[in-house]
């Protein structure tokens, strides 16, 4: 297949709630009693470069405002965007997951005609809230920042737009707070959920079925390199950016999201070729 067979393309992400859309909480270890929540969203341009630059970029929108009630310096505010543009960069940026595009049959099947894609994450700072689907909330130091309901810390969090006073997705950190931390509160911003607060989450996979659940605490993980949340003494390879401080290993899953994303948008846009997507490691 050419290159100039492989899709471009240029659409938009705009999932309000993340829960139901990329994956599921259940209160329970087996799949069998799903949470119902209103979960921090997942919104993009997405710009698929399959046929030359083999990548896939996606844009978030930020805007940055200083916490509510709060008034951190210059210096405290630009830290908190710094930090946030540095994690992206450094972490989720670092190529060792890549999106594989493959064409299908007319039955749905493989071909075995591929092409391996780099995927890149980009904030843009735009200089109004209105443009903005995204609000970075910074404050002086962790004591500031408000109470989550049902919690007696203080901790970060991003909160959908359904509950915030900018009605976009907010991130709401300090700006004294560990590089680790803007990391996983990215992930949330781009489809994922914690992987220690339920019993049992599961993700939807790539072409958009109910894929793979994750159990905790110590139970049964299935064997196919996802990893597994962990607790305790368990393996540290297991430990994600998603699951455990200050670990930062990301495995396929928390591509999987965009992956749904991009197979959404290349096969809205193909007249003739159908095509699936994958997350491999970069060999």
């Amino acid at each position: 297949m050419s290159d100039q067979h492989w899709p471009d393309a240029l659409g938009r992400i705009n999932t309000s709630n993340s829960a139901g859309v990329y994956y599921k909480n259940y209160s329970d270890t087996a799949g069998a009693n799903r949470i119902s929540e209103r979960a921090p969203g997942y919104k993009a341009s997405l710009s698929i470069m399959a046929s030359s630059r083999r990548k896939v970029l996606v844009t978030l929108n930020f805007f940055a405002l200083s916490g509510y009630g709060f008034t951190p310096t210059a210096g405290e505010m630009q830290r908190g965007k710094d930090t946030l543009v540095d994690q992206v960069r450094s972490l989720w940026n670092q190529r060792r997951l890549r999106l594989t595009l493959f064409v299908l049959d007319e039955r749905g099947r493989p071909t075995g005609v591929s092409r391996s894609l780099d995927v890149e994450f980009r904030i843009r700072w735009t200089r109004s809230m209105a443009s903005a689907d995204y609000v970075l909330c910074v404050y002086p130091t962790q004591n500031d920042v408000p109470m989550v309901p049902g919690r007696t810390d203080r901790p970060p969090f991003v909160m959908s737009g359904a509950f915030t006073q900018s009605h976009r997705i907010e991130m709401h950190i300090a700006a004294t707070e560990p590089a680790w931390t803007f990391s996983h509160e990215f992930g949330h911003c781009i489809g994922l959920p914690d992987e220690y607060s339920s019993p049992g989450v599961g993700y939807f996979k790539p072409d958009g079925r109910e894929g793979l659940l994750l159990q905790r605490p110590d139970a049964f993980i299935p064997a196919n390199r996802q990893g597994g949340v962990t607790s305790g003494r368990r393996n540290l390879d297991l430990r994600t950016e998603m699951s455990t401080n200050p670990n930062s290993n990301l495995l396929p899953r928390h591509l999987w999201p965009t992956a749904i994303e991009v197979r959404r948008l290349v096969n809205r846009l193909s007249q003739s070729t159908k095509f699936g997507v994958d997350v491999n490691f970069s060999r």
